[in-house]
């Protein structure tokens, strides 16, 4: 934003997705890293990541997006 606020969703539409399940989200997110950052990240990076699990939390949405990273593989 040009103002130097962040952008903020809307209160209503946060907490109705909120209430939606974890899985569509987070498998959409699994699929476009498989698809895009997998292929960009060296050997190495995604070593350290193998058999992580990692969450990303947008708390003015109201999502919880949980992957496990197996063998440099998001699912």
């Amino acid at each position: 934003m040009s103002d130097g606020h962040p952008f903020e969703f809307p209160a209503p539409l946060g907490a109705l997705f909120a209430r939606l399940p974890q899985w569509p989200p987070s498998s959409a997110l699994a699929a476009a890293l498989n698809l895009g950052l997998a292929r960009r990240l060296d050997r190495e990076a995604l070593a350290r990541l193998d058999g992580k699990i990692v969450r990303i939390v947008v708390r003015d949405v109201g999502l919880a997006l949980t992957l496990f990273v197996d063998a440099g593989r998001s699912e």
